[in-house]
């Protein structure tokens, strides 16, 4: 299960990347930049579904999910494992042992960890193309492409509401076969955001072994 957290949290902070300018798609680009200022302005709170598949015909396996959304701060859960983070610390909760470690992580660890908001900055060493059929009303489609060829991923496809211009799935396409897909069932406005929903609540888990790493 570990595993699979990290591929997929891998997979959202690969979105994230800053994409060279010259090699952007102009429409690209201005469409990601509208879903990063309404992330940047508004909470969010929502459910996704997750899919593992190969294309050497392993059995899919789906897992599902909660999120919440603010600024720099989120909450995660997938499957056993919760994870918060206020802005400044980080718990990350394993129902099952009843444990929960805290650390202030750095940049890099949150970019393995951190869903959604990761797409609100870009980095370098990314093209993204444009790729919607002409047909379909409802999505955007915008895939990221890797310049670097040696990286495990050699695409990533992202569709986004055009109605609400909100992540609706993403999918990372691994160079092993491995195909990773989340799906955002729901994703709505907090309109009172409350700084709690961000942070471990030790009432809640009176006798959960703590690891303070910071």
């Amino acid at each position: 299960m570990n595993k699979y957290y990290i591929l997929i949290i891998t997979l959202l902070t690969i979105y994230t990347n800053n994409i060279i300018a010259q090699t952007n798609n102009p429409k690209a680009k201005a469409i990601i930049d509208k879903t990063i200022t309404q992330l940047n302005n508004d909470a969010y709170n929502g459910n996704y579904t997750i899919v593992f598949a190969n294309t050497n015909e392993i059995p899919k396996q789906t897992i599902k999910g909660d999120i919440r959304l603010w600024k720099e701060k989120f909450y995660i859960k997938l499957a056993d494992i919760e994870t918060y983070f206020d802005g400044k610390t980080q718990w990350t909760y394993i129902k099952k042992l009843n444990e929960v470690s805290i650390t202030n992580p750095t940049p890099q660890e949150l970019a393995e960890t951190n869903p959604l908001t990761m797409i609100k900055n870009y980095s370098k060493g990314h093209r993204v193309a444009f790729d919607e059929p002409a047909e379909d009303q409802q999505y955007h489609y915008i895939s990221i492409y890797p310049l670097d060829h040696s990286l495990d991923y050699f695409r990533i496809q992202i569709t986004i509401n055009k109605k609400t211009n909100m992540v609706h799935s993403i999918k990372l396409s691994q160079r092993n076969g491995d195909r990773i897909t989340l799906t955002l069932n729901t994703i709505n406005k907090i309109t009172e955001p409350n700084i709690n929903l961000f942070t471990f609540q030790k009432e809640a888990h009176p006798n959960a072994n703590i690891n303070d790493l910071r």
